[in-house]
């Protein structure tokens, strides 16, 4: 029982800090010295996939303290093209960044750089059995030793495989948000904590973001809020009233947001997706529709893009105000019909 009490805080309490700086999920190897990646690639690596790399490099740059520097000095990481496969060493040292040829490794950019810094497996941590049912015969995502962690098992993390018929969450409405590419809220945070990466002042940010210590004026924020304190959204929000309405949008090569508002405390929303396209690849890859209804906007919440099982049809409970709704983009046109009313 104690354990179905914390995982229920871990994935939709409103963590304080010293919960999170209880629990670690961080290699317990060296990390670079003064945050600075060293590293070069090698002679047959192309531009092009230079360009995808940096591209990941300065992103991670830009929300933490974490430099990239290329360099040919005695302990470099060399990033490749000759493997058979995505791998990284984990942590600082010397070694190959396999990243093979094709589109699967030119997505796992992120996964595999997060590697190099000294990110882990988020199935490999410790508390895994309480979110995913793992056949017994794949013992390898279960319980790394090198592994401490530092914060909450998040299903969007771009450092959890997908789901597969060997790795499946006990909840199912995460299946398919398993597996996701873009770094989430949660990766970007373990980077700072295992750098130590802080600002001389820390800003009074809103809605869970906190300091970017690459850019201390400015805050890291949940994904649907933006602005300098965090406390800014990209559109007017929609007002619900007693009926069900209909929220209909297309989208395809951009990530668009729409927010609801409730018109007071007491209101609960009421929300569902109601019809939508289906293109249900490993980690939504080719667009899905993300109902931002637990309490703490931190977390993913799960992504819609299958019709698999009609889970989508569920009607989810938001007391957020507003509750944020990410289209995200995919790989072609989508359709979305989204029903809420306020109750």
């Amino acid at each position: 029982m104690l354990w179905i009490i914390l995982s229920f805080f871990l994935i939709f309490g409103n963590l304080d800090a010293s919960v999170i700086r209880q629990k670690r999920q961080l290699s317990t190897r060296p990390i670079w010295p003064n945050a600075t990646y060293l590293f070069h690639f090698d002679e047959v690596f192309p531009e092009w996939r230079k360009k995808l790399v940096w591209e990941v490099m300065d992103f991670i740059s830009s929300v933490t303290c974490v430099k990239f520097q290329e360099s040919y000095e005695e302990v470099v990481r060399i990033i490749s093209q000759n493997g058979t496969r995505c791998a990284s060493p984990v942590a600082y040292g010397g070694g190959i960044v396999n990243l093979k040829p094709g589109k699967f490794c030119d997505n796992a950019i992120n996964h595999e750089l997060l590697h190099s810094l000294g990110i882990q497996h988020e199935q490999e941590r410790s508390d895994t059995a309480v979110y995913l049912n793992v056949k017994k015969e794949n013992q390898l995502f279960l319980n790394n030793s090198e592994i401490s962690i530092i914060a909450p098992f998040d299903f969007g993390s771009a450092m959890l495989y997908a789901g597969t018929e060997n790795l499946k969450p006990y909840d199912m409405d995460y299946y398919y948000t398993m597996g996701t590419l873009p770094l989430s809220f949660f990766d970007i945070y373990n980077v700072n904590k295992l750098y130590s990466c802080t600002c001389a002042e820390e800003l009074k940010c809103e809605n869970f973001g906190y300091t970017n210590p690459s850019s201390c004026d400015k805050c890291i924020c949940p994904d649907g809020f933006f602005g300098k304190l965090c406390n800014e959204l990209k559109k007017e929000p929609i007002q619900p009233t007693h009926s069900w309405q209909t929220l209909s949008k297309t989208v395809e090569n951009e990530t668009l947001y729409e927010y609801i508002a409730l018109p007071h405390q007491n209101a609960t929303l009421e929300i569902f997706v109601a019809e939508f396209d289906e293109n249900p690849l490993g980690g939504c890859h080719g667009g899905s529709v993300e109902i931002k209804y637990l309490p703490d906007p931190r977390f993913t919440s799960p992504k819609v893009c299958s019709h698999d099982g009609g889970r989508y049809l569920k009607v989810r409970a938001s007391s957020n105000n507003p509750t944020v709704i990410v289209y995200h983009e995919g790989n072609k046109p989508l359709n979305y019909e989204i029903k809420y009313r306020y109750v």
